[in-house]
Order: structure tokens, then C-alpha cells, then sequence
């Protein structure tokens, strides 16, 4: 059975192996000091784990969640480029990926984005990967 940790653990190694852009964009990975630097966009990555379900007595439980990786993009720089990083962060993160880490078989969902959020001085752009866990 998944633990939580094997769970975090192989979501968040796939969303920090994401590489788009030049140079690179940087991540701002869940309880890990980041700030921004002013004018460069990067990727804000949120894990949200949400209560399991059962699926059987046979399959017993399974965990499940979403992974949101949000595009930050400069304000006032348009939303073409921003929308080209979404783009790679769902193909990042494919329909039936499976990734495996320790006990845990996570297998992702169909990614889908929002409309962007403009903020005072960021555009955001988040895109959401359901998940399961067995």
C-alpha cells in the first residue's frame, strides 16, 4: 500500500524533473524557500492529497489527490508564451502516467488549466493533475 510520503515523493521528483523555456524556468517546490525574481517567470508547484476511496474489498484503498503546478508569468507580457508553458507542464503530466516510488503506484489523471489570475505584478495560470495512489 502507497504511503503519503512515497506518494509526495514521486509526484514531486516527476514536476522537478519539468524543464521549459531559456533559460529554464525555476520552481517553487511546496514548503521550500523561494522567491521570485523580478521579471522571470517560474512554476509554483502545490500537492493536495484529499481523503481515499475503496474500491473493493479485493483492491482495498485507494488514495488520490491533485498535484497543481501553476505558471507564473510576468504581467503585461501577454499570454502566449504563458500559455506554451502550460502546454508543457500537461504534456509533462500525461493521461495514465504511472509513476512508481517505493510501494506506491501513482497513476495520473488527465491534466486540465484554469483561466490565468492576474495579480498585481503575475499573471497565474494553474494547471491541475489528478491523481491515484494504490
Amino acid at each position: 500500500m502507497a504511503t503519503a510520503a512515497e506518494v509526495a515523493k514521486a509526484l514531486l521528483a516527476r514536476a522537478d524533473s519539468l524543464t521549459y523555456g531559456s533559460p529554464v524556468m525555476k520552481k517553487a517546490m511546496p514548503d521550500v524557500a523561494f522567491t521570485p525574481e523580478t521579471g522571470k517567470p517560474y512554476f509554483r508547484v502545490d500537492h493536495f492529497p484529499n481523503a481515499p476511496f475503496w474500491s473493493g474489498l479485493k483492491t482495498g484503498r485507494i488514495d488520490q489527490g491533485l498535484l497543481q503546478v501553476t505558471v507564473v508569468w510576468p504581467k503585461g507580457k501577454g499570454i502566449v508564451q504563458a500559455s506554451a508553458a502550460v502546454d508543457a507542464v500537461k504534456a509533462h503530466f500525461p493521461k495514465a502516467l504511472v509513476l512508481i516510488e517505493g510501494s506506491a503506484r501513482v497513476k495520473v489523471g488527465e491534466p486540465w488549466h484554469a483561466s490565468p489570475l492576474q495579480g498585481d505584478a503575475w499573471t497565474e495560470t494553474p494547471v491541475t493533475i489528478p491523481w491515484t495512489a494504490s
